[in-house]
């Protein structure tokens, strides 16, 4: 989708071109969760290998951060094995990578139970986006250790929320759905 709405807004010129790509997706989004929410409150049960109901967990996540579920599906696609980021984020590119891993770490800690996450996986949200220079990721993830710790080597190297790094995550994700994003 994210590809789809690039190639819409490719002839327009800047500003122009992020103001229209932000309200697409928004819109785009926005018409998808709801689908999603109708979806849920459908008859149909869910696959036997699910364990916990992703519903359940994004509700605990709304009372972690103290938003609604309508204001965190402006932020995230959750669907039922990982997360889709999908808010229109400002700043230079360390600063999109480090508000997206934040935010993305804390979903998979709350909602999906995941206390390490693959780096592969974050840096997969990031192209999605069309964050650039991700040759830099470990630096700009290293850059404030106090949020985050690593363990691993190579393509192996995965990251978890320090309890800073909660709160900070949290901070980010009220910001991002609130419409306002705040610097980190």
């Amino acid at each position: 989708m994210i590809e789809k709405i690039k190639r819409i807004v490719e002839p327009l010129e800047e500003p122009y071109r992020s103001i229209a790509f932000e309200v697409i997706l928004r819109e785009e989004y926005a018409a998808s969760a709801s689908e999603a929410v109708a979806a849920t409150k459908s008859t149909a049960q869910p696959a036997e290998d699910e364990i916990v109901s992703v519903d359940g967990r994004v509700k605990k996540l709304c009372e972690q951060v103290g938003l609604s579920v309508e204001q965190l599906s402006t932020v995230f696609v959750f669907e039922p094995t990982r997360v889709e980021f999908i808010a229109p984020i400002r700043g230079n590119d360390a600063d999109k990578q480090r508000m997206v891993s934040l935010s993305v770490l804390a979903v998979d800690e709350f909602v999906y139970g995941r206390e390490w996450t693959r780096s592969s996986e974050i840096v997969d949200i990031l192209k999605k986006l069309g964050v650039g220079s991700l040759q830099n990721f470990s630096g700009n993830m290293k850059a404030k250790g106090e949020d985050v710790r690593k363990r691993g080597r190579g393509k192996g190297v995965e990251y978890k929320l320090t309890p800073n790094g909660k709160t900070g995550a949290i901070k980010i994700i009220r910001h991002l759905a609130g419409g306002t994003v705040k610097e980190v």
